[in-house]
């Protein structure tokens, strides 16, 4: 008999991230709690997100629930690189448990003497770029099962502007095929083509160059940005007018002149702002409302957004600064509609690379209504500006409306989770309680019916004290299977048992005392204990 790690979870507990961000690789459920509280705040960042059990950037299982002492726990990394380790410690109390190996071994540690094991999994960067296959998951769900409205422009590897994700390895640069070529390195595999069918990407694999979909960006823009920056978001829709998200809008006509401000491709529109009901503002252009949020779950911030339309497209909402793109994706000469080109870039926090307050100011941070958006893209156009802009874009997504749908008839939640390294982060620069290294925080207090799990099962364990030779014998002839760990929570020693009875050899371990768990076929817990070796 075998029994498989999955079965020996008895439970699973949640996770409080105090410092640090990424996820080790690891899909990341907040919990709904932590968002509501956000907004109940006003915050426009969850200061500890909560994170649901086995959905953490850690996971900590209960395994023995008659072990655990019910108090609350901390875990501390050392550092986030592959060599670095961490510490497990009661809050208030003495003791304090070191992991055994390193962040790059991918270990799953039991401690036997608290009940619980520990698991932290080591996610790293392929050079500059996070690896492809770092894409975790991908879920849309909307609050009316029934209704499926939200649809978007899927990419298509074609000589066209359709063809606005550049994951692949084409890199022939002569004729007609210079346009398309793709950013080889960073998706050779596609994996991000696909995603909620090829209508959403990092923004990193946008097409650039004459009449795409990124016009004006320059490599220099995209190899700072690559898909590394592309974090686990949480994109919404709804009407719920209270979390609607203040954004700039900008131009996505390539033709200046067809609009009455001259505004250039991806330039700030200069039309009156509008409030969350449609109508001008007294005073004020270029801003408006996109019909949702954007949440960072690796890091619990609350995301700013742009949002594009074409002042040349009047018959699909191109020129009327409001968020409602259609279903229209090519006119009836063929000529690109996109929906009224109402492209949604997601911009992530990049003022928290910098190392000092002044650098921060300089660079996109969590949501603000815009406003550091705003004040850039008006300023007079520098480069460094500009790339300041764009470097901090993480997403985009060409969204239009299912043809016969209504656009915005059902809340819709878009959860796309991507792979990403334990990094350093705190929201302030001093008083931090790790150093920025990764800190979790959760509570072990056993419940009832985790507690109802475990059967023991009579057992001896003879001799004990013992020189390293022991037998146990069970009261049942099922099939059972006898886990060991040292005090470092290590496995030395599984045995099959048959018959209700087997000798186990433990000769070539140290001495010292030793924990074991006693497992069904099933993977049920039916006792556990210790034996001294001697």
């Amino acid at each position: 008999v075998v029994i498989s790690t999955d079965m020996l979870n008895l439970g699973t507990v949640d996770i409080i991230r105090i410092e640090g961000e990424g996820n080790g690789g690891n899909e990341l459920i907040l919990k709904q709690s932590s968002i509501d509280e956000m907004f109940a705040q006003d915050s426009n960042r969850i200061i500890q997100p909560v994170y649901e059990g086995g959905y953490a950037p850690i996971k900590v299982e209960i395994v023995d629930p008659t072990m655990v002492p019910s108090a609350d726990y901390q875990i501390a990394f050392d550092g986030v690189d592959s060599l670095s380790g961490w510490k497990m410690y009661e809050i208030g109390g003495m003791d304090t448990v070191y992991s055994n190996m390193t962040l790059n071994q991918n270990n799953r540690q039991v401690i036997p003497q608290w009940g619980v094991a520990v698991t932290v999994n080591f996610n790293e960067y392929n050079g500059t770029y996070a690896k492809a296959t770092s894409l975790l998951s991908q879920k849309k769900q909307y609050a009316s099962p029934n209704i499926d409205w939200l649809s978007g422009l899927e990419d298509r590897d074609i000589a066209t502007p359709q063809n606005w994700i550049r994951s692949g390895t084409l890199s022939d640069t002569t004729g007609l095929a210079k346009f398309y070529v793709d950013r080889v390195g960073l998706d050779n595999e596609e994996v991000f083509e696909h995603v909620f069918e090829g209508t959403i990407a990092p923004f990193g694999l946008g097409a650039t160059g004459l009449g795409q979909v990124m016009q004006p960006i320059s490599n220099s823009v995209f190899s700072s940005n690559g898909t590394k920056n592309a974090s686990s978001i949480r994109l919404v829709y709804t009407n719920d007018q209270t979390k609607w998200t203040r954004s700039p809008v900008l131009e996505t006509s390539f033709d200046p002149s067809s609009n009455p401000y001259g505004d250039g491709y991806l330039g700030i529109k200069h039309a009156p702002s509008k409030d969350k009901n449609g109508n001008d503002e007294v005073s004020g252009t270029g801003m408006s409302w996109f019909p949702g949020y954007a949440i960072d779950i690796e890091t619990g911030e609350r995301l700013n957004i742009a949002f594009g339309e074409a002042s040349d497209l009047t018959n699909d909402n191109g020129n009327d600064m409001w968020f409602n793109p259609t279903s229209v994706k090519y006119d009836s000469a063929g000529n690109e509609i996109f929906g009224g080109k109402h492209y949604v870039f997601v911009f992530g926090n990049y003022s928290k690379r910098q190392t000092s307050a002044s650098n921060m100011a300089l660079n996109q941070g969590f949501y603000d209504e815009g406003a550091w958006l705003d004040s850039m893209m008006n300023e007079t156009f520098t480069t460094i500006n500009f790339l300041r802009i764009w470097r901090s874009c993480t997403w985009l997504t060409i969204p239009l409306v299912r043809e016969n749908q209504t656009f915005l008839s059902s809340d819709v939640t878009l959860d796309i989770r991507n792979a990403h390294p334990h990094q350093k982060y705190s929201y302030a620069f001093t008083d931090t309680l790790n150093n920025g290294n990764p800190l979790y925080q959760f509570a072990l207090y056993p419940s009832v019916s985790v507690e109802e799990q475990i059967q023991q099962i009579s057992h001896t364990v003879y001799p004990n004290p013992a020189t390293g030779i022991f037998t146990i014998e069970l009261a049942d002839t099922e099939e059972y299977q006898m886990i060991l760990f040292n005090a470092s929570g290590q496995i030395v020693k599984t045995v099959n048992i048959y018959n209700g009875k087997e000798t186990v050899d433990i000769s070539n371990q140290a001495d010292g005392l030793y924990h074991y768990y006693i497992y069904s076929e099933k993977g049920g817990m039916f006792g556990s204990g210790k034996v001294l070796k001697q």
